[in-house]
């Protein structure tokens, strides 16, 4: 079946695109592409054993998503991470995810509301490092999408992308920082819970800028600071 088939290599060279996109994104996050240094077609069309157009594909994706740029006569680099970066990332926070609680939070699902709860009152969740962060993501990727603005939720994981890269980078992530997270996640969702909307915007707010005080104090500490 002629339209079968043209539907199945369709299909084939999506994959392809996709998981082409995830090889290099995962490698940019996770920093074994480091900031500021330039990446190679060739190598990476070896690395991820593919042609040039997946390739090409992927890191116009990523250049959108403000992980690459692509120079004119130069290359593709991969972008740099910077304290200007990080405040302007938590200055977004600031505004847009206590704005999603206060108007958006009454579509929040109860169950996983109280799931949440019940997840964060663990006290073994502090345990693993790795948990624990994935943990805080879905917590604020889950009320992120509560809000039905796609421009907002786009956004939204260009920042998540960056943080990632931050995290990385740092190795941030102390007993300290991911119990005081926990505590200020348990008061927002109490928070939303009861229903009270604008008291669960207010207590993302000072989440957010805890996690800022928290995250720059250890990153000035391990003397990080100027070499992002």
């Amino acid at each position: 079946n002629m339209k079968t088939e043209r539907s199945e290599s369709v299909n084939g060279r999506s994959t392809l695109k996709y998981s082409t996109y995830e090889f290099i994104k995962n490698k940019i996050i996770c920093c074994e592409y480091e900031p500021g240094t330039f990446l190679n077609e060739e190598i990476l069309c070896e690395e991820t054993g593919v042609s040039r157009t997946p390739v090409r594909d992927a890191l116009g994706r990523l250049e959108q998503e403000g992980l690459v740029k692509i120079l004119p006569k130069k290359g593709v680099m991969i972008s740099n991470l910077s304290i200007n970066d990080m405040n302007m990332t938590y200055e977004f926070r600031l505004l847009l995810e206590p704005y999603i609680l206060k108007n958006y939070g009454n579509t929040l699902d109860t169950n996983e509301t109280l799931r949440y709860y019940q997840l964060f009152s663990d006290t073994k969740l502090l345990e693993d490092k790795s948990l624990s962060a994935t943990a805080d993501d879905d917590f604020h990727m889950w009320i992120v999408n509560a809000c039905p603005n796609t421009y907002f939720k786009n956004s939204y994981i260009a920042i998540h992308n960056q943080n990632l890269r931050y995290r990385t980078l740092s190795g941030i992530r102390s007993r300290e920082k991911a119990a005081d997270e926990q505590t200020d996640h348990l008061t927002i969702l109490s928070e939303c819970l009861k229903g009270n909307w604008n008291e669960a915007a207010e207590a993302m707010r000072r989440h957010i800028l805890n996690s800022k005080e928290t995250s720059f104090r250890l990153l000035f500490s391990q003397n990080l600071g100027g070499t992002l």
